[in-house]
């Protein structure tokens, strides 16, 4: 399994080639759809190919989805297929059986057939239920049915189509205002140095099993590659974001990324292991101990607190 350092220098790799989808722009986007596709059972390569992220959520065409139920054991069969009806009986690896129904009145009940805002936002367009209803049909009746059914492997996946798609209704000159405004919140180009100098958020000695507070530089590749693996799954949680503190996390994964590179590349070496404190070897009999004319005892012999190991 892929480290996330080789998910993201992978990803960076394929970036600059041109043959990804368009909407992967950085190695760290990729990343995080690699992730997305481990946790689908996909290799790497089908998750790019195949799946997008949607403020946090997964979208994976219905043909892709309908694939992997197959390919898990299940069984799928339309019992109808017109422009205005679509029946699919479905058999999951459990052998439980279900059977979805999805119809054009269904889709206009939605208001799935309502003309859409164009994508540039000047008016509006026939949906893609009034342009191609069989195949919408299709789509839609396999992803209700693999919800319907319980299939675990569509839990959170969403066909593109049910998704809205963004409308774009800024001119060219509030766009640039916006993107001057947004910059603000955005990391800072990060430098090897700065990247060492980083620490693990948290509570010092007790967030991240006594880790927290720890500059990544003093950090092992294993908890480098946690760290940053964390802050993916932290910058794709649903709902509303702090852009300061994306822009924080953002920075933390692209530091845990510049200093996992350095030690591949040789420029740094990865932190030695401390020692554990060996326990002294078992005496016969314990010397008996002196007391101070204050009372205070004196143990002869070993370490004091040598009964605890170091926390490594």
């Amino acid at each position: 399994m892929l480290t996330f350092a080789e998910m993201v220098h992978m990803g960076d790799t394929l970036v600059r080639t041109g043959f990804l989808p368009s909407h992967i722009k950085t190695g760290a986007q990729a990343a995080a759809i690699i992730l997305t596709g481990q946790e689908l059972g996909m290799t790497p390569m089908r998750a790019l190919r195949s799946l997008n992220m949607v403020k946090g959520k997964v979208t994976e065409n219905a043909d892709s989805q309908l694939a992997r139920f197959k390919t898990d054991g299940g069984r799928a069969v339309f019992k109808e297929l017109t422009e205005s009806v679509a029946v699919l009986w479905l058999r999951h690896p459990n052998g439980d059986e279900h059977l979805e129904r999805f119809t054009m009145e269904d889709a206009k009940a939605a208001g799935l057939t309502n003309p859409v805002p164009r994508r540039d936002g000047n008016g509006t367009e026939p949906s893609m239920f009034t342009k191609f209803p069989k195949a919408m049909l299709r789509s839609r009746v396999i992803t209700a049915g693999l919800k319907s059914i319980g299939w675990e492997g569509g839990a959170g996946a969403y066909d593109p189509s049910e998704l809205p798609a963004p409308i774009v209704t800024a001119t060219i000159d509030e766009s640039a205002e916006q993107n001057a405004g947004t910059q603000a919140t955005q990391p800072k180009a990060l430098t090897l140095g700065e990247a060492r100098a980083l620490v693990i958020p948290g509570e010092p000695g007790k967030g991240w099993k006594g880790h927290a507070g720890k500059k990544l530089d003093e950090c092992s590749n294993n908890l480098l590659n946690a760290v940053g693996g964390w802050t993916v799954k932290q910058l794709q949680v649903e709902g509303a974001h702090d852009p300061a503190n994306d822009a924080m996390l953002e920075r933390l994964m692209r530091g845990c990324k510049l200093v996992l590179t350095a030690r591949a590349n040789g420029e740094l070496k990865e932190p030695p292991k401390p020692e554990k404190v060996e326990k002294p070897a078992a005496e016969p009999a314990a010397p008996a101990a002196e007391t101070t004319p204050a009372g205070t005892p004196i143990v002869s012999g070993g370490l004091p607190g040598s009964d605890e190991e170091l926390p490594f």
